[in-house]
């Protein structure tokens, strides 16, 4: 890489998955800002696409769990999806905030934390997200700072041919259908992101001779994250930030 991603030169990182999830709504600027409050060297996001074309911090396929609204993110403008409410559901005291767009993010906490954008419009179209993600990267200046990933190989070697510079990573399993494209994957990857029980000493120790960083999801155990740092993994994406990176300071 021409452009020296800061993702490759930081490491052991505790890495926010959707913000503090634990104890923000996820995927919001408050869950977010609790993060770096919290002391989380990156936070993890996922991307979907608006009805307009606006790149939002989104997770689920449809809008209900976290809304109570009817249809997906990709079915509406941005303007009508920032006036939803989708804190209220992690509690009274988070009524009202609304679902961010990633210039919003960046805005908030691009240049206190590292950002990992996952590219997780599964359902829709991935080259174009991962073009729209890029024109937002690129304009903020935040190339060195964000790393993609995705668990789909279509998106990450869309965002190659976009920004070869950006870092990416790829995610896998626990479920088949999700280790079947890391399995025929033929992008050029930056990271591994396997899931927590896809790990072991001998596959870190395997990655990193192949000069692979590797950030494992979603570590919430003590347990697990005392033994993934003592195996030397470079990140560990977790709902409790605060936790981790007890466990990683000794204290």
């Amino acid at each position: 890489m021409a452009l020296r991603s800061e993702w490759l030169g930081a490491a052991p990182l505790v890495i926010a998955h959707r913000g503090a999830s634990a104890y923000a709504p996820e995927n919001t600027l408050p869950a977010f800002e609790q993060a770096a409050a919290l002391g989380a060297d990156a936070v993890e996001l996922d991307a979907k696409l608006t009805r307009d074309g606006h790149v939002v911090a989104f997770h689920d396929r449809t809008l209900r769990r976290t809304t109570g609204v009817e249809g997906t993110p990709g079915a509406l403008d941005v303007t009508r999806l920032a006036q939803l409410d989708a804190g209220s559901w992690k509690g009274p005291a988070f009524r009202g905030v609304g679902i961010p767009t990633l210039e919003a993010v960046f805005e908030t906490v691009g240049r206190r934390l590292l950002v990992n954008v996952e590219l997780s419009d599964y359902w829709g179209d991935g080259r174009r997200l991962a073009q729209r993600v890029v024109d937002v990267v690129c304009r903020f200046g935040m190339e060195r700072r964000v790393l993609l990933s995705s668990f789909d190989s279509a998106a990450l070697a869309a965002a190659r041919q976009h920004a070869p510079d950006i870092a990416r990573g790829h995610l896998f399993g626990p479920t088949a259908l999700t280790y079947r494209d890391w399995l025929r994957r033929r992008v050029p990857v930056d990271a591994v992101h396997p899931h927590v029980t896809r790990v072991t000493a001998q596959r870190i120790e395997a990655w990193h001779r192949r000069g692979r960083r590797v950030h494992v999801y979603t570590v919430l155990d003590e347990g697990q994250m005392r033994r993934l740092w003592a195996w030397g993994v470079d990140g560990l994406i977790t709902d409790v930030p605060d936790v981790a990176r007890r466990v990683r300071d000794g204290r």
